[in-house]
């Protein structure tokens, strides 16, 4: 063989070689990389969309939190601690006084548990006034900053027994006040 011929039987060889490793990565090699890496862009875009979910999740659940917070807010502004009684006695005493009237009130019978750490007072209020101004009093009353019930109400007239005049209306009822017990806590504050 001569010199031409070995180079021209090398270049074949080499052309068939190229052919092959061509015919290997186009066929063969290319293929299973591509489709590993598609099963790997599959299952990170599986992660990324439960991510996803998840951030989701947690955004129904911090809008849930941020209304029972402001439910809970509205609540503790409207649920005196037990600890306050003397405010409410006196806002009661400054309702009363927009309306001109002096309410005499006690606590009548026990506080009672209502649900955990939170009890009811019933005070016994009696007032006495025009039947304008004990109107005006009940609806203060009823927009009054603590939450409570009226109950029991009982309306009389007080007639003067001279000349029959109408003068006073007396009212008494029940109101009913919710209280948040904080007797445990305010103790245990003094032994600390």
């Amino acid at each position: 063989m001569n010199k031409i011929e070995k180079k021209s039987y090398i270049r074949i060889g080499m052309l068939v070689l190229i052919l092959f490793a061509l015919f290997y990565a186009w066929f063969l090699y290319l293929p299973s990389k591509i489709k590993a890496t598609s099963l790997e862009i599959i299952k990170k875009k599986q992660e990324f969309r439960s991510i996803e979910m998840q951030i989701s999740k947690l955004d129904d659940i911090k809008y849930v939190r941020n209304e029972i917070n402001d439910k809970k807010k509205k609540i503790d502004q409207s649920i005196i601690n037990y600890s306050d009684i003397y405010d409410f006695n006196y806002s009661l005493k400054e309702v009363a006084g927009k309306s001109n009237l002096i309410p005499d009130s006690k606590v009548t019978g026990d506080d009672i548990q209502f649900a955990p750490e939170l009890i009811y007072l019933d005070y016994k209020i009696v007032v006495n006034g025009s039947f304008e101004e004990l109107m005006k009093f009940l609806q203060d009353l009823e927009s009054f900053k603590y939450y409570n019930n009226i109950e029991e109400i009982i309306v009389s007239d007080k007639t003067n027994s001279k000349n029959d005049e109408l003068s006073d209306v007396s009212l008494s009822f029940v109101l009913r006040l919710y209280i948040r017990d904080d007797r445990k806590d305010s103790l245990l504050q003094y032994f600390e």
